[in-house]
């Protein structure tokens, strides 16, 4: 009889729960779409930090401000016009691209918002706009500066058969050209980056390559998620390494590795830098709660007269959405912490996601997950219900 009336109790629930599902809310997606917007995050409180040009060197300086990234004694790159900006649109994010280093300043995600307003901006993550400093800049040793000024081949990107290219060159007073090709997907968060660097000084020279990015948390902090991890983190070594913000009031943090993806993280959204070659390499992490700047340096090479080296990189700007992630590939979706019951909680949360793509409804899909689950465990449940009822009647006995 108790278990009869349990089953109804969940029945009549279930009922309740669909039927307001189906004549208030609906199953569709809501009315106005998520509207397109470059609004920046809005910068933490208190943040009133200037940013160093971080030129590449290969040991960060200590004892330096809020940001203080690597410095070097690096060239002055002079430049007597405005950087002309790039729009890259896709169906997924609106990205827009500098001269200036030939970096992202603005990358704004369409289906995702800053906030639950209906009429919320896409979610923005990156503070170029805000810092005067874009992410995906290169420097090569101290010849070629990540502030250097590039010109960019053609004013808007094509997409043909789903692919488009942005491309940027640019020439040191040294004689050392760089050529910057970014490769779109319209389907995919996923960007191609290759790096070539042709050494037309006449002489040998030597120098590292290094991608720099300037990131701040894609959240606010509030009560509700002070304990939640945002900030640069690195996988290698079949191990994830989080550097906390606390760690980086005691100077920058040198992470040396050889590492399947870098970059800043949190909940909800990421920031990676995936090296295509898996060489030994370092991480450099400096800033504060508010502002943090990454470098991914590689080791030195040594560029005769004429030479070209190039380097390719991957670049994942988007959510951390588990199915998402382990369709690209790369261990990115080892940036998710499943904790100690991993093994239970990746088929729990692919059964989750199953049900809410038919239902539009994590509520209904959790109780759904909880039923199954329930089942499941129904005969062990049942045997110990026996085993209580036969406790009971050896109680007076006792």
């Amino acid at each position: 009889m108790d278990n009869y009336r349990a089953f109804l109790a969940i029945l009549i629930s279930f009922l309740i729960l669909i039927g307001y599902q189906y004549l208030f809310v609906g199953f569709g997606p809501k009315e106005g779409e998520q509207q397109r917007g470059n609004q920046q995050v809005e910068a933490a409180a208190g943040d009133g930090a200037e940013i160093t040009s971080p030129e590449s060197k290969t040991a960060p300086v200590a004892g330096t401000s809020s940001l203080a990234p690597i410095k070097t004694e690096g060239p002055a790159h002079v430049v007597d016009r405005e950087a002309k900006k790039t729009v890259v649109e896709t169906p997924l994010f609106t990205a827009v691209f500098s001269e200036a280093g030939g970096a992202v300043e603005s990358f704004v995600l369409k289906k995702y918002k800053e906030t639950n307003e209906e009429d919320s901006p896409g979610k923005q993550l990156l503070p170029g706009a805000e810092t005067n400093h874009g992410s995906l800049a290169f420097s090569w040793g101290d010849i070629v500066p990540e502030n250097l000024y590039y010109t960019v081949a053609a004013d808007e990107v094509t997409f043909r058969d789903g692919k488009g290219e942005l491309r940027y060159a640019a020439r040191t007073p040294s004689g050392i050209s760089v050529e910057k090709i970014y490769t779109f997907s319209e389907d995919s968060y996923l960007i191609d980056l290759e790096v070539h660097v042709t050494n037309s000084s006449g002489q040998t020279l030597q120098g590292n390559a290094v991608v720099h990015q300037i990131n701040r948390p894609f959240q606010s902090n509030n009560s509700f998620n002070k304990f939640i991890f945002q900030g640069a983190a690195a996988y290698g070594g079949e191990e994830l390494t989080q550097v906390k913000a606390k760690e980086l009031s005691k100077g920058p943090v040198t992470l040396p590795g050889i590492f399947d993806w870098v970059g800043f993280e949190s909940t909800y959204f990421m920031c990676a830098l995936i090296p295509a070659d898996k060489d030994q390499a370092n991480f450099y992490v400096d800033g504060s709660e508010s502002l943090v700047a990454t470098q991914l340096a590689a080791g030195v090479d040594t560029l005769s007269p004429e030479a070209v080296t190039s380097y390719t990189y991957h670049v994942y700007y988007g959510p951390k959405k588990y199915s998402l992630l382990k369709k690209m590939g790369y261990k990115l979706s080892e940036s998710i912490d499943f904790g100690w019951f991993a093994i239970i909680a990746r088929p729990t949360l692919a059964l989750l996601n199953f049900f809410h793509t038919y239902l539009k409804n994590y509520g209904i899909a959790i109780i759904l997950v909880t039923i199954i689950f329930k089942l499941l465990f129904w005969p062990i449940t049942q045997r110990g219900l026996k085993s209580m009822k036969n406790m009971q009647k050896l109680q007076p006995k006792m």
